[in-house]
């Protein structure tokens, strides 16, 4: 091995010649304190000149390095599984409820608009049915008054040619009476109601209201119609001071837009709000819902494998064997949607603490062993 620079001159004999001469190199030599320092020079000579093993062998690590290198991984991944076990695997319910509400059945159209439009024909049928019939009264009146006059006529003429022009003027008055009947009945005044009518027309629609909530009520709920009632009850007054103020057609048909607008637009925001509607489905839509519900407990059976073992899988699969069924048995039970909803998210929340109470079982059982062995992750 070669001579450390460090040991160098330690104890050249020269450098003792020069300094202390050969005399002195010789007492020195004969002292027990020389002995000793001899001994205690070498110890020091011998671990300041030998290199670190690492040096010797490069290739060759330490034990400790080796050590180190294997379990400080090992130790990082026992203290990610412990902060791991410190938390619940499932958060929630695996199959929400808001999931349903792609399933919701098709409403038919419910708008008042359309409700004060059908109303508002059946009073201008109505309208032009009276006014009609008062026309074709008067009309009949009139004519009953000309062939009075003919008749008259006929008895007190004096010649021929005089009753000849009378007939003519009275044809002429009958063909008169039916042209106004016709102008009459092509007439945009006959759409306005007179007040008896608007008044009867307001009765009339507070009574269809009933049926228009009852439907209501039917698609969205009974708390959705009862939240409405008051939204149709002003658009019946709108509707009813629009018939009693405006005589002119086209005016009375922009104002009726208007108020089916407005309520539309209150009872758009009513259902919105409060609408309950009910869920309906299919064989295929549950299998698929019921797809989703295996397919989050199957995450969970990941997790729980990795940071338990596989016997806290079999556990977890004795939890999940309810669940599944009551999702099932409220998945195929007719109903609404806020109550499926609050039925699938309490056997969720069930299904949580179950699973939660499970890690907290398992956890207890690995401190027990980790005692048991003395060893401490």
């Amino acid at each position: 091995m070669n001579e450390s620079p460090a040991c160098a001159g330690l104890f050249d004999e020269t450098v003792y010649n020069d300094k202390l001469g050969l005399f002195g190199y010789n007492k020195i030599m004969k002292t027990p304190q020389f002995y000793v320092l001899v001994i205690a020079t070498l110890t020091l000579g011998m671990v300041a000149c030998t290199p670190a093993e690492e040096d010797i062998h490069p290739k060759r690590r330490s034990s400790r390095s080796e050590n180190l290198k294997r379990y400080v991984p090992k130790a990082q991944e026992l203290r990610a599984q412990v902060q791991s076990r410190g938390k619940s695997i499932v958060n929630g319910p695996l199959l929400h409820s808001e999931q349903l509400e792609s399933y919701i059945s098709k409403m038919p159209e419910t708008d008042i608009s359309t409700f004060l439009k059908e109303h508002q024909r059946q009073l201008t049928e109505s309208v032009r049915a009276v006014a009609a019939k008062q026309a074709a009264t008067n009309t009949a009146k009139r004519l009953d008054e000309i062939r009075d006059e003919v008749i008259s006529a006929a008895e007190s003429a004096d010649s021929p040619q005089n009753l000849a022009v009378q007939l003519k003027q009275f044809a002429d008055q009958y063909r008169q009476a039916l042209n106004t009947l016709a102008e009459n009945v092509q007439q945009e005044t006959w759409t306005v109601p007179t007040a008896e009518q608007s008044r009867a027309a307001h009765e009339e629609l507070q009574i269809s209201g009933e049926d228009f909530l009852t439907q209501l009520e039917d698609s969205f709920g009974n708390l959705c119609a009862q939240k409405a009632r008051p939204v149709l009850a002003k658009a019946g007054d709108d509707y009813w001071l629009a018939l009693s103020s405006i005589k002119q057609p086209e005016e009375l048909q922009q104002a009726l837009e208007k108020t089916g607008r407005e309520a539309d637009e209150s009872l758009r925001e009513t259902i919105k709000k409060y609408g309950d509607p009910k869920v309906s489905l299919t064989e295929q839509d549950i299998a698929t819902l019921r797809a989703k519900l295996i397919e989050g407990h199957h995450a969970v059976e990941q997790q729980l494998e990795k940071l338990y073992g596989k016997q806290a899988v079999l556990k977890s699969r004795e939890l999940f064997e309810p669940y599944l069924s009551g999702v099932d048995a409220v998945l195929k039970t007719e109903g609404r949607l806020s109550e499926k909803s609050a039925k699938l998210d309490e056997l969720g929340n069930d299904y949580r603490q179950q699973v939660t109470a499970l890690q907290v079982a398992l956890n207890d059982e690995l401190e027990k062993k980790i005692s048991a062995l003395g060893v401490a992750e």
